[in-house]
């Protein structure tokens, strides 16, 4: 008889079939096994798009951010060169009659031209031809760009002699800025032992041993010398601007050449050409603007004689870049030396301060909307938040330029039709308006690919 052989027991079918129940929270009850996730629908693949460019943008900007900082010697010349061609290319149009031949047509006689010659008669005819000869005469492009660029440093080295000869004046009269240090030290310490603040410095022959040992003159002299490797410095990155900005300007450019050609230009070129326009408009305004506070603030310590005049206006030129802030450092700073000045006075130091607080409110306030109006405002957090980033990225070179990069990233962000890219430069301006108030005409706007750039 045969022996049944035993079969093997099947656990799937011995285990009892336990219902899943969807409302028991407990995943201890729930049946073991990998985790399957459904498919986003719509507006969750929307959101996680945007977290993952968030991410993004945040990575992105802190490689951009080291690598900033790292080429900090290259980048800060090439950012000055950039506004020094803005500035040197009217000198250019004019050394070579470019704008003359466009607004001309140097050919065609004008109606002006033609009304001339018939009420002058032989006159008007003259005129007429010499305009003409004047507007053939014209040098190379290269020569020009060569001729500026000489003006320019020309410039910039007969400016860096005036304050390298104010700054040695200023160190021969070190010794007497000295004691009127010592003697203001004096007056205060008395004053607050009078009222009972101080009971440590009774004696004023303790207080001359303190100042003595203080080594006043040494520390003024010491701090002037600072502030001259300071301007030296600044003045140290000449070669690589002219150099940047002699390759800047031998670069053909594009915008002459599409003007002249007609209105057959893709709408990318001419929207570009617009913003150039804006940006060539802040650049020349802002120099200019700064120029006339540098030239009134020398001007008013000049006749007040201060001595540092022309170092500190070259210092509020390059402060009023900065909104707000730039102001109080250009008044604040020359404040010491007027207050210690050996041949000063109340009235001296009350004249200077009142002066110069009123000349930089009168162009802060009343100057400087009329030239920009609203157009490039920023919101003054802003402004805070820019000084603070691109001071820790390039330092005191970035505190000077943080406020006109961040405008002209503005002026970009405005020229992108894009939802995101209007509501930054929204956010940058400060003041709620819709998206569609950056917006240019439909007709205006640049081609899909141009935008996305």
């Amino acid at each position: 008889m045969k022996r049944a052989t035993p079969q093997p027991v099947d656990d799937e079918a011995t285990t009892p079939f336990i219902p899943r129940n969807d409302s028991v929270t407990n995943l201890d009850a729930q049946p073991r096994g990998p985790i399957r996730w459904g498919a986003l629908n719509q507006s969750q693949t929307a959101l996680e798009e945007r977290l993952r460019t968030v991410c993004l943008a945040i990575c992105a900007g802190g490689v951009v951010s080291w690598g900033l900082a790292k080429l900090k010697f290259a980048l800060v010349p090439l950012v000055l060169s950039l506004a020094l061609r803005y500035l040197l290319q009217p000198m250019i149009d004019a050394l070579t009659r470019t704008a003359a031949r466009r607004r001309w047509r140097r050919d065609e006689p004008s109606k002006l031209d033609e009304a001339l010659a018939k009420r002058c008669g032989k006159l008007g005819k003259a005129c007429v031809l010499m305009k003409r000869k004047c507007t053939r005469l014209a040098l190379p492009y290269s020569m020009a760009v060569l001729v500026s660029l000489a003006l320019a440093l020309g410039l910039l080295i007969f400016v860096a002699m005036l304050i390298a000869e104010s700054v040695r004046d200023f160190t021969g009269r070190a010794d007497a800025y000295a004691e009127q240090v010592q003697n203001a030290l004096v007056i205060i310490v008395r004053w607050m032992d009078a009222y009972g603040i101080s009971h440590k410095w009774r004696r004023t022959s303790s207080l001359t041993h303190l100042a003595e040992k203080l080594q006043l003159s040494a520390w003024v002299t010491a701090t002037v010398f600072s502030i001259g490797e300071g301007l030296l410095s600044l003045l140290s990155t000449t070669f690589l601007v002219i150099l940047f900005t002699l390759y800047l300007l031998l670069t053909p450019s594009l915008t002459n050449e599409e003007e002249e050609e007609g209105d057959d230009t893709p709408k990318a070129s001419v929207f570009q050409r617009k913003v150039d326009r804006q940006i060539h408009t802040y650049v020349k305004g802002k120099v200019a603007l700064s120029a006339l506070v540098a030239i009134l603030t020398a001007g008013l310590l000049y006749a007040l004689r201060v001595d540092l005049w022309l170092a500190f206006s070259v210092v509020a030129f390059f402060a009023n870049f900065v909104p707000n802030l730039g102001a109080i450092v250009a008044v604040a700073l020359p404040m010491p030396v007027v207050l210690i000045d050996p041949d000063g006075s109340p009235f001296h130091s009350g004249m200077a301060f009142f002066s110069l607080v009123l000349m930089h409110a009168l162009v802060g306030n009343v100057v400087e909307p009329v030239f920009f109006g609203h157009s490039m405002r920023l919101h003054p957090v802003v402004v805070l938040l820019s000084l603070m980033i691109w001071g820790f990225i390039w330092g005191v070179p970035g505190c000077v330029l943080a406020v006109p990069i961040t405008a002209v990233l503005r002026i970009y962000l405005q020229s992108i039709d894009h939802p995101l890219a209007l509501a930054l430069a929204n956010v940058l301006d400060g003041f709620a308006r819709p998206v569609s108030a950056f917006l240019p005409p439909p007709s205006e706007r640049p081609s899909t690919a141009y935008a996305a750039v």
